[in-house]
This record gives structure tokens, sequence and C-alpha cells, in this order.
């Protein structure tokens, strides 16, 4: 602000909602009584005191220079990684016990400031609100009807449906609209603290928490929702054919990968080929955790290169692909150099969106 005049958004950590009062929550009321916090990080963090000052003088400082600050809630839990799945320590929790978290830090935001402060649905002040936490169709809509806004969503698109489930979060929030009768944003905000306040509460952000921690919501955010991973089968992921699921497409953020339909006659197993376009590929893991099969589909699937000198660093399979007179050639690491034929043939027959 000082500096660069820009506005600026601070990330609070829902660490400052205490050690005792997360313990409550995620393992006490939701049952995530494996995940193991540290207090060090409680400790170390930002406290809600302090916190509280920061909101306010931030607030003043940018208006003294006609910039604007806001709050966005919330990064993610600092966990100890106690499994061992995650090559380091600590981890950090987000989707369904974040948002809890999230909408319990946020009403005591509301409960302490002024109430002049914040920029949500029942207050005249002018700190946005942002929102960051584990937001998924089912509570997108309450969650703009408090008043938050930009809301911002991860964990969800990186589930099978990937960026598809857009879709059906935004028609979730406009069906409830027209329910309501209302046919804008700041409509729906009304609607949702007068229902609030017709249910005893002091707003829509304390309705809400009151639904996730104790009400018919509970159950959804609880542990036992969420303890079973996803669907496994007996079977060693191969090269070529696999249950052909799709999941690999839809739940990489970075869409590193392609399906290509088996041609016809075509002497490899399975309805479906995936090949990773690697140069897209940030090495997250999350097609791992949700393919059924057992491996990694960014190191066992036919790893595409464009990039030559990137191709040359490769010490495990790879294909590099080169326009070559109106066509294209394919050059193998000695791991894959038997592969290249059925690539080949793949691509000739299915593949002109990758070879151009």
């Amino acid at each position: 602000m000082e500096h660069h005049g820009l506005d600026v958004v601070v990330k609070l950590n829902p660490t400052l909602l205490g050690f005792g009062n997360v313990v409550d929550i995620l393992q006490k009321q939701l049952g995530y009584e494996h995940i193991r916090l540290s207090r060090d990080s409680f400790v170390d963090d930002l406290q809600f005191p302090r916190a509280i000052e920061l909101i306010q003088e931030l607030r003043d400082f940018a208006k003294e220079r006609d910039r604007t600050f806001g709050i966005k809630l919330t990064n993610t839990l600092v966990v100890q990684n106690d499994k061992g799945f995650l090559p380091d320590d600590p981890m950090y929790l987000s989707g369904p016990p974040l948002h809890v978290l999230a909408t319990a830090l946020l009403d005591e935001l509301i409960n302490t400031l002024p109430n002049n402060t914040l920029m949500v649905e029942g207050h005249a002040g002018d700190v946005q609100v942002s929102w960051s936490a584990g937001i998924t169709r089912e509570n997108f809509a309450t969650s703009i009807g408090m008043g938050v806004a930009p809301a911002t969503v991860c964990s969800d698109l990186l589930q099978p449906g990937g960026y598809g489930r857009i879709k059906p979060m935004l028609k979730r929030l406009t069906d409830n609209m027209k329910e309501a009768g209302v046919n804008d944003l700041a409509g729906w905000r009304r609607h949702e603290w007068d229902r609030a306040k017709a249910a005893g509460f002091l707003g829509p952000v304390e309705a809400h928490l009151h639904e996730l921690t104790k009400g018919e919501l509970r159950e959804k955010y609880h542990h036992e929702a969420h303890k079973d991973g996803p669907r496994q089968v007996d079977h060693e992921l191969e090269m070529w054919g696999c249950v052909a699921c799709n999941f690999c497409v839809t739940v990489c953020p970075n869409d590193a990968f392609t399906k290509i339909p088996t041609p016809a006659g075509m002497e490899v197993d399975g309805r479906q080929q995936y090949v990773v376009l690697v140069e897209q590929c940030n090495e997250c893991g999350n097609c791992m955790v949700f393919c059924p099969e057992e491996g990694d589909p960014a190191q066992i699937k036919p790893r595409l290169f464009f990039d030559e000198s990137r191709f040359a660093a490769q010490t495990g399979q790879a294909f590099l692909l080169s326009k070559d007179n109106g066509g294209f050639s394919i050059t193998a690491t000695p791991q894959a150099g038997s592969e290249v034929p059925v690539l080949r043939e793949l691509l000739e027959q299915g593949g002109k969106a990758i070879t151009g």
C-alpha cells in the first residue's frame, strides 16, 4: 500500500482460533481424532488479540492512502505428518474440516470486531472478507449468503470431475436464488440474513456454524463421512490398458493427461489409452491418489515430451515427439524403445490433437 500503491488482502490462519478451540472442533465435534496438531504452530503464529488489532490498524492505514484492505479465510491448517504418505513434515489440512474451522473463525471475528469493520451482511464495514475454505456444491450458496466475496475453490476441484464440478456448484446457487425469489447476490445475502434472524441466530455465519457443528450438516462434515479413501482394485497399473475410469484426466489440475480411444484391431487391452504430457505435469500426485489400480499414472503411462532438452534429462520411460516432414517422429529412451510401434499406431489413428 505504501510503496507500490496496491490494495492488500491478508490471508489468515485457522490457528487464530487457538489450540483448544481447534482441538474441540476438529477432534471432539468432527471426530478427526487421528489428526495430530502441533502446539508450536499455534504458539509461533499470530495470536487472535493481535489479529483483531492488525485488521483495524491496516484498515485505517489503507484508508489514509486511498487504498483498500481485506482478509481471506483461511490458509490451510498445519498438522503433523504421522502417516508417512508425504515425504515432509508438516502436512496441511484442507477440505471439509477446514470449512468448519474457517466458519468458526469468521464467527469469532464478527463477534469481536466493531460492527463497522467487516464487509459482510448485516455489518457496515469496508474490510472485504474473501473465502477459501472447503467450498463444495453443497455449501457454496450458503457461503456466498454469509457475505464473503470472492469465494475460491481448490480441494473440491481435485476430485473426480475436476473443473467440471464448477457448473453444478453455480447451478445450485442460481436454483436457490430462484426459489428465494431474488435475482442478484445482494438479494441472496439479504434473504440469508433474514432467514438466519428468523431462526434466532445473530446472522448467517452463526446459523451456518450451528448447522455444521450441531445441526443437520454435522454428519456430512464428520470424519465418518470421509474416512474411506478412493476405491481400489487389486491390479498393478500398466503402460497400456487399465480400468479406463478417466480419473487421471479429470483430477489433474494441469490438464496433463489425455485419453485416446483404442483403435479397432489394436493389440492392447482397454477401450481407452492414457498418455501424460509431462511438461504440463507438476508431479502433485493427485492422479495416484484417485487411480483405482496400484501405481503412479504419471510415471507408468506413456510420458510424452516436446522439449528435447527436458527429454534428454530423462532416465525412465519417456518419448520425444517431433515434427517431421508434415508428420511426426518418436524418439524413446532405452527403457521405452520397444513401445514406440504401439505409441505410433495409437497417435496416428487417434492422437491428432497431440501430434497436430
